[in-house]
């Protein structure tokens, strides 16, 4: 990464306003390293430019991002730093270092290194489709198990590694995982309340929530009996196109999100619900174990979940908390839960 993306990426770890911790809207720079911490994120990155002392993030990152083909000179003083691009220049004045005292907290000298599980990010990836980030509270690691949940739906997933250690990655923390830049990862460490993982280019530090305020009891009481996946139905190639059409007349949920009816029968019918226009259509199917049934389904997330099936077989559990689809593999098992239409 050059210097550029540096500073726009570590500036994801600042607050665009002051806020009760000190200095979280400003990038700290010391000794040819930029630091933004905000109470939930921490990013640290070696700099070439020679700076000392705290910027306003937004402001310093968008005049970076907006100087283009112009080597900078940066003239750094005590009060405040002159940039000079071609003919022009621009100054900004610094602020007091309020990120220092956070330094040690958020980045101690001496870690733990253990190896980045390599299919971590992955799972992130698939989880996080059935998750909408309004919604989405975080993932819970339960040593050798990942939990991704929503007001209705759960994500499962087994890396390959085990981390050995129960914590909990808030929001803002996923949401950065996902969004790395395609940076070697060279390991992680658990400590201090923190989760950090080390890249070749910067450092993260994901502020941990408390591991026992997640409702993971509760979760595995959810899933205790939805260990069948004997019954299911093979959803035929050709539904996509028809979903495409339906979305020209159905309604949205409280979520904000299309949905449609299906119905399981001698046909699968796929129809549009909510509206004087009525758009059906009825596609042959192969269906094992499932009786006759109607469901209300999010079409957003219906048609993620199809992507991470084989063959597109969806699996319907009927359990004591309704009725579930779900795809289901040897590491990851999504619980997709929908409205059963009377």
């Amino acid at each position: 990464m050059d210097n550029k993306e540096l500073i726009a990426f570590v500036a994801k770890a600042s607050t665009k306003q002051q806020t009760e911790l000190t200095g979280s809207h400003t990038l700290l720079f010391e000794d040819r390293m930029v630091f933004a911490y905000n109470n939930i994120i921490g990013i640290r990155a070696h700099i070439e430019y020679d700076i000392q002392g705290s910027v306003p993030a937004d402001k310093f990152n968008q005049l970076i991002q907006k100087i283009e083909g112009e080597t900078l000179k940066i003239q750094d003083t005590s009060e405040k730093l002159v940039i000079r691009y071609g003919k022009h220049s621009a100054s900004l004045r610094k602020e007091s270092k309020g990120l220092e005292m956070y330094k040690p907290i958020v980045f101690p000298v001496e870690y733990d290194l253990h190896p980045f599980p390599s299919d971590m990010l992955e799972g992130l990836s698939i989880m996080r489709f059935q998750n909408h980030k309004n919604k989405l509270s975080g993932v819970f690691i339960d040593c050798d198990a990942m939990y991704m949940i929503n007001s209705k739906d759960i994500a499962v997933f087994t890396p390959s590694t085990s981390f050995d250690e129960s914590f909990w990655i808030p929001r803002e923390g996923v949401e950065l995982l996902l969004n790395l830049p395609e940076s070697k990862i060279t390991g992680y460490s658990l400590s201090n309340s923190f989760l950090y993982v080390f890249t070749v280019d910067f450092d993260l530090a994901l502020k941990l929530k408390i591991a026992s305020q997640y409702k993971l009891d509760t979760i595995k009481k959810i899933l205790s009996d939805k260990t069948d996946f004997s019954h299911y139905i093979e959803v035929p190639m050709g539904i996509e196109e028809t979903l495409n059409r339906i979305q020209i007349s159905t309604i949205k949920d409280s979520l904000q999100h299309m949905i449609f009816d299906m119905k399981v029968g001698e046909e699968l019918t796929i129809s549009s619900t909510g509206t004087r226009d009525t758009i059906v259509e009825y596609l042959p199917y192969v269906s094992r174990g499932v009786s006759e049934q109607e469901w209300i389904v999010p079409i957003d997330a219906f048609l993620t979940l199809l992507k991470s099936t084989k063959e597109g077989r969806v699996f319907v559990l009927d359990s004591k908390e309704g009725v579930f689809l779900a795809s289901h593999s040897m590491n990851m098992s999504y619980f997709m839960k929908v409205t059963v239409k009377e």
